[in-house]
């Protein structure tokens, strides 16, 4: 039985995900096998099965969390480590978090500091990551991405793997899972690079960010029932975060809806999406450009736009990789913050 079992679900697959899969056939640990998730992607896979220790499991729902728990039941590895189609590993990724696993082997589970790319490759941001606990990822102080998870096996199906209730917010609501039940090690390296691109960068926010609250709530019930104080305080600080987080990518879609002549029922729906998110975070933005005689930054621009206006002038990761709907509708799938959890 090989050591990890990579699990990636595709719905659409191409450039990315043999990028992707590039990147885990170039690992230094060879010892893996790698589970390819057809994900209701109506496209032959065969062309992507590049190595002999890369399997094909179909899953006929559509939504990652069903593909991914597909590959977590079909995993034969004492490890599962987790990659998005779009996202790629840096060489030594698995060999370094095996070995850290190996240093703390209280540990279940292993995440690490990851880069932000754009879709041609290029960094926007060099480093996202830190090592999170439970309360602090319930006070939404830190984040877990999915792609650079690698969990025991027993640990994650003993969890119940993904939830398929949490169609947008699915790695939020594993990752609060995951933290409340094992003890987790952080590698403040880079060894995953997270894709940035023109089909994820509008994530289906208003679904996510309810379900996000969700799963908070769920957290807090549970803290208020063991009489845990403190979760339940962090809990309410991450859920104030939260609203406040979503309510300004709300108002700051509704603005450059309105500057970009979009329908004023497009303009009206995102500020009033986030009136329900949060209605002070539109007071604050108010009060900011009356202060300051200019709208706030974030009004204006994404996090992966003003990154990439800084990405000229930051240099590469310090250890090279293997080279090998903008719309603003609210229903489609989130990308693993899908951010985890983020």
């Amino acid at each position: 039985m090989p050591a990890v079992s990579v699990v990636i679900p595709t719905y659409r697959p191409g450039r990315y995900l043999r990028e992707a899969i590039s990147s885990v056939v170039g690992q230094s640990m060879i010892d893996w096998e790698l589970l390819l998730v057809d994900n209701a992607s109506g496209v032959d896979l065969a062309p992507f099965v590049t190595d002999p220790r890369i399997r094909v499991i179909t899953e006929s729902h559509p939504g990652a969390a069903w593909a991914r728990n597909a590959g977590i039941g079909a995993a034969t590895g004492d490890f599962v480590a987790l990659l998005d189609e779009d996202d790629v590993w840096l060489p030594r990724k698995l060999e370094r978090q095996l070995e850290a696993m190996r240093s703390h082997p209280t540990a279940s589970l292993c995440h690490s500091a990851v880069a932000v790319i754009d879709d041609g490759g290029e960094l926007l941001h060099n480093k996202r990551g830190t090592d999170v606990s439970y309360r602090g990822i319930l006070a939404d102080r830190g984040m877990m991405a999915t792609s650079s998870l690698l969990v025991r096996k027993e640990v994650i199906r003993g969890v119940g793997g993904y939830d398929i209730t949490f169609a947008n917010a699915e790695d939020f609501d594993l990752a609060l899972r995951l933290l409340y039940s094992c003890e987790p090690v952080y590698i403040d390296e880079v060894l995953v690079e997270y894709r940035l691109h023109p089909d994820n960068r509008s994530r289906g926010y208003v679904n996510q960010g309810h379900q996000a609250l969700r799963a908070l709530a769920d957290n807090r019930r549970r803290a208020l029932l063991q009489k845990d104080w403190q979760s339940w305080r962090a809990s309410w600080q991450g859920t104030i975060s939260k609203r406040h987080g979503y309510a300004r990518n709300a108002f700051s879609r509704s603005y450059r809806s309105h500057r970009a002549g979009q329908p004023l029922t497009m303009v009206a729906w995102h500020l009033a999406q986030g009136l329900k998110f949060s209605p002070p975070t539109l007071l604050f933005a108010v009060l900011e450009h009356f202060r300051t005689k200019s709208s706030p930054a974030w009004i204006e621009l994404d996090s992966w736009e003003r990154a990439g206006m800084e990405a000229a002038s930051k240099p590469r990761c310090a250890e090279p990789r293997e080279k090998d709907p903008s719309t603003d509708g609210e229903n489609g799938t989130s990308k693993a913050s899908r951010d985890a959890v983020s």
